[in-house]
């Protein structure tokens, strides 16, 4: 799971992944977690996750507006912004993101601005406006 935004606007007893055991451990990297809760289930004891350079906030971290659903980062966003990992292969297939959504429904190109990738679904000055 590589840069993605999630946002909760449910209570502290929020989980925002569950996994089964298994023989397989999941990759989590460079995504904001947006809202009070906790990042994995106590069953699960974060046993099957590899977390790499996310960002785990209760409150807003610096989004354009969350009353509009516009989870594009601003300046604000200093904990996002150049922070992320360079996520490299799996099965000799790019994680890097080359896309990011455009509401509605559709998708524009994703660029690395800065010195590094920014954790989350957009890249701080890449993100197109959105659609309304």
């Amino acid at each position: 799971m590589v840069n993605n935004t999630l946002v909760s606007d449910y209570g502290p007893n929020t989980v925002f992944l569950f996994a089964r055991a298994g023989p397989s451990t999941a990759e989590v990297m460079n995504n904001i977690f947006s809202g009070p809760g906790k990042l994995t289930a106590d069953e699960d004891g974060g046993r099957f996750w590899n977390f790499t350079t996310n960002l785990k906030v209760d409150g807003n971290p610096g989004f354009r507006s969350i009353a509009e659903y516009d989870y594009r980062v601003t300046s604000a966003a200093g904990g996002a912004i150049d922070k992320g990992t360079t996520p490299g292969n799996l099965d000799n297939v790019s994680l890097l993101p080359t896309g990011q959504y455009l509401h509605p429904l559709k998708s524009a190109p994703r660029s690395i601005l800065g010195s590094s990738i920014d954790t989350g679904a957009y890249e701080f000055g890449d993100a197109p406006r959105v659609i309304k």
